[in-house]
Protein backbone atom coordinates (compact mmCIF):
# COMPACT_ATOMS: atom_id res chain seq x y z
CA UNK A 1 0.00 0.00 0.00
CA UNK A 2 1.10 3.71 -0.77
CA UNK A 3 -1.01 6.18 0.98
CA UNK A 4 -0.63 10.12 1.68
CA UNK A 5 -2.44 9.67 4.60
CA UNK A 6 -1.19 10.31 7.90
CA UNK A 7 0.32 7.63 9.62
CA UNK A 8 -2.06 7.65 12.89
CA UNK A 9 -5.10 7.57 10.66
CA UNK A 10 -3.53 4.88 8.69
CA UNK A 11 -2.50 2.91 11.47
CA UNK A 12 -6.13 2.88 13.25
CA UNK A 13 -7.96 2.04 9.89
CA UNK A 14 -5.67 -0.49 9.17
CA UNK A 15 -6.08 -1.80 12.38
CA UNK A 16 -9.37 -1.65 13.43
CA UNK A 17 -10.62 -2.53 9.58
CA UNK A 18 -8.71 -5.94 10.14
CA UNK A 19 -6.88 -4.88 6.44
CA UNK A 20 -3.21 -5.10 7.89
CA UNK A 21 -2.79 -9.02 7.21
CA UNK A 22 -3.53 -8.01 3.49
CA UNK A 23 -0.45 -6.04 3.22
CA UNK A 24 3.17 -6.93 2.82
CA UNK A 25 4.40 -2.77 2.88
CA UNK A 26 2.70 0.01 3.54
CA UNK A 27 4.28 2.92 2.28
CA UNK A 28 2.84 6.06 3.91
CA UNK A 29 4.40 9.95 2.40
CA UNK A 30 4.69 11.23 5.66
CA UNK A 31 7.53 8.47 6.68
CA UNK A 32 9.16 8.59 3.59
CA UNK A 33 8.76 11.94 3.07
CA UNK A 34 7.80 11.29 -0.87
CA UNK A 35 4.25 11.72 -1.77
CA UNK A 36 2.44 9.79 -4.75
CA UNK A 37 4.02 12.68 -6.67
CA UNK A 38 7.38 11.88 -6.26
CA UNK A 39 9.33 8.06 -7.38
CA UNK A 40 10.81 7.54 -4.56
CA UNK A 41 7.35 6.12 -2.74
CA UNK A 42 6.92 3.70 -5.46
CA UNK A 43 10.55 2.50 -5.75
CA UNK A 44 11.09 2.43 -1.68
CA UNK A 45 7.59 -0.09 -1.76
CA UNK A 46 9.19 -2.18 -4.83
CA UNK A 47 12.11 -2.53 -3.35
CA UNK A 48 11.03 -3.82 -0.10
CA UNK A 49 8.24 -6.11 -1.71
CA UNK A 50 11.23 -7.62 -3.89
CA UNK A 51 9.56 -7.65 -6.61
CA UNK A 52 9.32 -6.38 -10.47
CA UNK A 53 7.45 -3.16 -10.96
CA UNK A 54 5.17 -5.12 -13.32
CA UNK A 55 4.39 -7.40 -10.39
CA UNK A 56 2.30 -4.23 -8.89
CA UNK A 57 -1.08 -2.89 -9.20
CA UNK A 58 -1.84 0.67 -8.02
CA UNK A 59 -4.92 1.93 -7.78
CA UNK A 60 -6.05 5.70 -7.09
CA UNK A 61 -9.07 7.71 -7.47
CA UNK A 62 -6.98 10.70 -9.31
CA UNK A 63 -5.42 10.82 -12.94
CA UNK A 64 -2.68 12.18 -11.64
CA UNK A 65 -1.56 10.41 -8.92
CA UNK A 66 -1.20 7.35 -11.81
CA UNK A 67 1.76 9.31 -13.47
CA UNK A 68 4.19 8.62 -11.91
CA UNK A 69 3.62 4.81 -10.71
CA UNK A 70 3.00 4.04 -14.32
CA UNK A 71 6.48 5.65 -15.43
CA UNK A 72 7.89 2.92 -12.86
CA UNK A 73 6.38 -0.11 -14.51
CA UNK A 74 3.37 -0.28 -12.32
CA UNK A 75 0.37 -1.39 -13.64
CA UNK A 76 -2.48 1.27 -12.64
CA UNK A 77 -5.94 1.35 -12.56
CA UNK A 78 -8.38 4.55 -12.01
CA UNK A 79 -11.21 4.15 -9.31
CA UNK A 80 -13.81 6.60 -10.43
CA UNK A 81 -14.84 8.03 -6.47
CA UNK A 82 -17.69 9.65 -7.53
CA UNK A 83 -19.17 6.60 -9.07
CA UNK A 84 -17.91 4.10 -7.13
CA UNK A 85 -18.18 1.68 -10.44
CA UNK A 86 -16.25 -1.14 -8.29
CA UNK A 87 -17.07 -3.79 -10.91
CA UNK A 88 -15.05 -1.53 -13.47
CA UNK A 89 -12.07 -1.83 -10.87
CA UNK A 90 -12.30 -5.81 -10.90
CA UNK A 91 -12.88 -5.87 -14.06
CA UNK A 92 -9.48 -4.22 -14.76
CA UNK A 93 -8.05 -6.36 -12.23
CA UNK A 94 -9.12 -9.70 -13.74
CA UNK A 95 -7.47 -8.16 -17.37
CA UNK A 96 -4.33 -8.01 -15.51
CA UNK A 97 -4.16 -11.47 -14.53
CA UNK A 98 -5.42 -12.74 -17.80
Amino acid sequence: MVTDNKVDRIDTILEYSNLKKYFDVVSISAKLQSGKDKRYIFEDTILNLKIQPEECVFIDNTDRNLIIPKSTGICTILFDDERRCIHKVKQDLMSLIR
